[in-house]
C-alpha cells in the first residue's frame, strides 16, 4: 500500500499489508503527521545535498490500531500527492553505442514523455556510472555529450522530473574500448618528435666526445736508422 495521502498517525489495515514502500523513485506515501525533512535523495537517502521530495529517514506507523504490526515507509513522501497524476515514461537512447576514450556519446531523452505534461515541462538530469549520484543539473535540455577517460562498460541513467515531482529512471549501456595505436600515436606524434630529436642530439654529443686515437705507430725503422 503505496501512493496515498494518509491523514492521522495510524492506519486502519490488514495486518498482512506490509509493503508501504515502492521501490526508488515511485516512494512511499504522504503521511500528515511525519516531521522529518528532505535533504538527500537516493534509494537510501544518501545523496547529500539533494533534496528530492523524501523524506531523509523512515516513517514508522501503526498500521493496525496497536493490534498486530508497526510498519516502517522507508520513503516517506514531503506533500500529498495529486493522485490523478502519473510518473512519466522515462527513454534514453546514445549514439554510438561502442566507442573509445576520445568519442563522444551523444545520450537522448527526448523520447520520455508523461500523461499530464508535455514534453518540453518535463526535465532530466544525468548519473554517468550508475553510483547513485547524479552527476549534472536538472534540465529541460534532454540530450547531451560525454566521454569516458578509460576503458570499460558503463550504465548511464537518465532521471525524469514531470511538473508535479513525480520522478522515473531509466538506464543504458556503453561499452568502452582502448584507444587504437594510430589514435595514440597521432595524439601524441609532436611528443614523439620531440623525444626523437633529443635522443639524436644526445648521441651526436656522445660522438663529439668520444676518446680519439694517436696516428697509427709504423713497424718499420726510420730510414737513418736502415743498416748501409
Amino acid at each position: 500500500m503505496y501512493l496515498n495521502n494518509i491523514y492521522g498517525l495510524g492506519l486502519n489495515g490488514n495486518p498482512m499489508e506490509t509493503a508501504l514502500t515502492a521501490p526508488y523513485p515511485a516512494g512511499g506515501n504522504y503521511w500528515s503527521g511525519y516531521a522529518g525533512q528532505d535533504q538527500c535523495s537516493g534509494p537510501k537517502q544518501n545523496v547529500c545535498p539533494d533534496p528530492d521530495g523524501f523524506g531523509d529517514t523512515p516513517n514508522a506507523v501503526d498500521v493496525s490500531g496497536g493490534v498486530a504490526w508497526i510498519g516502517v515507509d522507508t520513503l516517506p513522501r514531503m506533500t500529498p500527492l495529486d493522485l490523478a497524476n502519473t510518473p512519466p515514461a522515462p527513454a534514453e537512447s546514445v549514439s554510438p553505442t561502442n566507442g573509445t576514450p576520445s568519442t563522444s556519446f551523444l545520450f537522448d531523452a527526448a523520447g520520455s514523455t508523461d500523461a499530464q505534461d508535455s514534453s518540453s515541462a518535463l526535465q532530466v538530469r544525468w548519473d554517468w556510472n550508475d553510483d547513485g549520484v547524479w552527476d549534472t543539473s536538472w534540465s529541460a535540455n534532454k540530450t547531451f555529450t560525454h566521454s569516458f577517460p578509460a576503458p570499460g562498460t558503463y550504465t548511464v541513467g537518465v532521471e525524469v522530473r514531470d511538473s508535479e515531482g513525480w520522478l522515473s529512471i531509466a538506464t543504458v549501456h556503453v561499452t568502452v574500448g582502448p584507444t587504437p595505436l594510430g589514435e595514440l600515436l597521432a595524439a601524441n606524434w609532436g611528443a614523439l618528435v620531440l623525444v626523437a630529436s633529443l635522443v639524436v642530439v644526445a648521441l651526436l654529443v656522445l660522438w663529439k666526445r668520444r676518446p680519439r686515437r694517436g696516428p697509427p705507430v709504423s713497424d718499420v725503422p726510420p730510414d737513418d736508422e736502415l743498416a748501409p
